[in-house]
């Protein structure tokens, strides 16, 4: 990458013309480690679009995302919100694949004949003539334009966060991986602990259990 470095004889006004000008060549550094995690959050958005139809129903298409080293966004159409139950059920596929530690297979192909072996196109990208398919295991085919972790194994974990409804009939899903996860259960884990310590619910003897039984009051 190069620019031109311009300054002007006199010193001042350097968009003027007669300036003396030199190039200068620049080199861009991505930091390896949030490139990472991105890396990771996107191939879970593949695995999260895959598990939500399989849950819900194919009627469910993806509205929007946003895909960032701390966590993902999924905007996906569906009618109501979700149970309890039916995010317990995509936590659980989603995990089960990423413990299962298959590869991520890629592979560049026309765009018909990615939409004939069912890839599923994501919001927002914009795809020429040939596109990338990212199939992950025997059960999750999409194309792609972003960069996907190598296997399943490197998203390490998947927690949904939290489910809203954003418009009439579209639903948002904020979810964490990886370090992402692991920093968002701790966070819980010490609301918790600082909730029970204020009713007085926690066991002094283990600071990690919670007493299963009020105290009795003083006499």
């Amino acid at each position: 990458m190069f620019r031109n470095q311009c300054r002007s004889r006199d010193g001042s006004h350097p968009s003027r013309q007669g300036n003396d000008c030199r190039r200068q060549e620049l080199t861009q550094q991505t930091d390896r480690e949030l490139r990472n995690l991105t890396a990771r959050n996107h191939t879970a958005t593949h695995l999260l679009h895959w598990a939500l139809r399989d849950v819900l129903g194919k009627h469910v298409k993806q509205a929007g995302s946003l895909v960032a080293p701390d966590l993902l966004r999924f905007d996906f159409t569906h009618f109501q919100a979700m149970t309890e139950a039916e995010l317990k059920q995509v936590e659980d596929m989603i995990n089960d694949k990423i413990w299962a530690s298959n590869a991520v297979k890629k592979q560049e192909m026309k765009k018909d004949e990615a939409i004939a072996a069912g890839a599923i196109a994501m919001f927002g990208e914009k795809y020429g003539d040939q596109v990338r398919v990212v199939k992950v295991g025997d059960f999750s085919t999409s194309s792609a334009g972003e960069r996907t972790s190598i296997t399943r194994s490197e998203i390490h974990l998947f927690k949904i966060g939290n489910e809203s409804g954003i418009a009439a009939g579209v639903r948002r899903l904020v979810a964490f991986t990886s370090k992402g996860a692991f920093d968002y259960l701790r966070a819980r884990d010490s609301e918790v602990k600082s909730s029970a310590t204020a009713q007085g619910r926690l066991d002094r003897r283990d600071p990690g259990k919670l007493e299963r039984w009020p105290r009795p009051s003083a006499s």
